[in-house]
């Protein structure tokens, strides 16, 4: 009898364990459906190019489709980095893509690079707010850059670049605080940068270049270490750690962009009142070599008349 019921508490047990194995199971792939469901509605919209390579890969499930990686997070599984490459058809659906995408809630990098879209810019990307990088690279995008890409507040990297993005660039991209790389270059922008790109403190790289009809100074930025602004009309403040703009800032200079960027008082710029660096520890160290200089060759000179006079008394004693 004991035997016999324990044998069942066994069973028991080990129908339990299976159940809830499944039930565990069960969530994981539910989650991971969720993701490859948007990751399909996604591929969908973008066109018959991409939709017809993901019905030829047939996948098991999205996060082996070349361009998806996912990641395990808290014991489930999500898609967290998109690199879709050179795609060239497209239905006009590609904003219902993006909706789709913003669903994904663990999604930190998203590449669409070398896409023959309509010109448009895709409306939606402001609802992606885990993105840390965001690369469109290489497309044909003719529009102005959208303010919302300013609501990707958690960026580390916004990419832009060889497009045919036109119009002054956007105030709201100063609201980017965490970005540190920052690539237009190769685009259509004209007009002053705007005085809100002085908010991004955290900003390392700069890239404008050939950006012919960008203007006026670049705001100083203390960690920008790397930029870029040949084939620009920026000018150089001459306070800024990294200068590559043909020539330095005149007061016209500063004067027109403050005139033109969003300054909320242009008639009390900073960059026109910006006392000079302080030069005293400078002046106090060539002065202390100087005056050492000078007491080295004293005390030479003293050591070279010491010198005569023992050798002439010493010559009178010797006669």
């Amino acid at each position: 009898m004991k035997m016999k019921n324990i044998k069942y508490s066994s069973k028991k047990w080990l129908n339990l364990l299976i159940t809830s194995a499944c039930i565990i199971g069960n969530n994981i792939l539910k989650v991971k459906a969720d993701d490859c469901k948007y990751i399909e509605n996604a591929i969908n919209f973008f066109g018959n190019d991409i939709k017809a390579k993901y019905d030829k890969d047939k996948p098991s499930d999205c996060c082996k489709f070349e361009g998806v990686i996912c990641k395990v997070i808290n014991n489930e599984n999500h898609v967290v980095e998109i690199n879709f490459n050179e795609y060239r058809t497209f239905d006009g659906k590609e904003s219902e893509a993006i909706k789709e995408l913003s669903n994904l809630e663990h999604l930190e990098t998203l590449t669409l690079r070398s896409f023959l879209f309509d010109g448009r810019f895709p409306v939606g990307f402001g609802k992606l707010k885990s993105l840390k990088t965001l690369n469109l690279i290489h497309n044909t995008f003719m529009t102005p850059i959208p303010d919302e890409l300013g609501e990707l507040v958690n960026l580390n990297k916004l990419d832009l670049s060889y497009n045919y993005l036109r119009g002054s660039v956007p105030s709201s991209l100063g609201n980017l605080k965490k970005l540190k790389i920052l690539n237009l270059k190769h685009n259509r922008l004209k007009g002053v940068l705007p005085y809100e790109f002085r908010n991004m403190t955290n900003l390392e790289q700069l890239l404008l270049d050939h950006n012919i009809s960008l203007s006026g100074y670049v705001p100083l930025i203390d960690k920008l270490g790397i930029c870029s602004y040949s084939a620009t009309n920026l000018c150089n403040l001459k306070e800024a750690k990294c200068k590559d703009a043909d020539y330095d800032c005149s007061k016209e200079d500063i004067k027109k962009t403050d005139e033109l960027n969003g300054n909320p008082d242009p008639i009390k710029n900073s960059y026109l009142t910006m006392k000079p660096k302080p030069t005293h520890k400078i002046i106090t160290g060539i002065l202390i070599i100087l005056i050492i200089t000078i007491l080295i060759l004293l005390c030479r000179k003293k050591d070279t008349i010491n010198n005569k006079k023992d050798k002439k008394q010493y010559l009178v004693l010797d006669g």
